[in-house]
Order: structure tokens, then C-alpha cells, then sequence
């Protein structure tokens, strides 16, 4: 699991192939090492990675509770929305 500083615990669980038994497995992310935008970059290659299968991923409850909240403000145009790709390049340069 990760911890609070996002490296993982020796405790790190990991599926195996053979048995689907849990085993552990550590990763080492050298994070305090990585500057800002590595680590954006860390998060976007992650994300692509667990997206690839739709099927296998599934939102938490809470987001369809946060969609409907926010679903009035955007249909009454009080909400603002950014695409991913436009979002991303604002936050880079509000980093530089």
C-alpha cells in the first residue's frame, strides 16, 4: 500500500498469476527525487496504464454522488469545464 509519502510498503500486495494469492512485492519510485513535472508525468503514464481496460476499472460510489451535485450547476452553466488535454498544458505552465 502506499504510504503517506507515496512510497510503497514492504507490506506492498501484489497478485500473483498462479496461485491469485496476495504476495508481497515492493516498488521503489525514488519520489523525492523526481522534480514536479516528472512526477505529473509519472501520474499520466499510471492512469493511462490502468484506463487501458475500461472494463476493469470502476469508479467509486462517492463520484456518481459528486456527478449528480454538480450536474444542476452544469446544466445551468454556472460550471466551467476544461478538456483533459488543454487542462493539462494550463497546469505545465502554471509550473514553469
Amino acid at each position: 500500500m502506499l504510504d503517506t509519502v507515496g512510497r510503497n510498503s514492504r507490506e506492498e500486495a501484489t497478485r500473483t498469476k498462479s496461485s491469485g494469492i496476495l504476495s508481497c512485492m515492493p516498488i521503489d519510485v525514488p519520489l523525492d527525487q523526481m522534480s514536479f513535472p516528472e512526477k505529473l508525468q509519472l501520474m499520466e503514464a499510471l492512469w493511462d496504464d490502468l484506463t487501458r481496460k475500461p472494463a476493469a476499472f470502476r469508479s467509486p460510489d462517492w463520484h456518481k454522488d459528486v456527478l449528480e451535485e454538480c450536474l444542476p450547476r452544469a446544466e445551468s452553466g454556472k460550471e466551467k469545464f476544461t478538456d483533459w488535454e488543454t487542462a493539462k498544458e494550463e497546469i505545465r505552465q502554471r509550473i514553469r
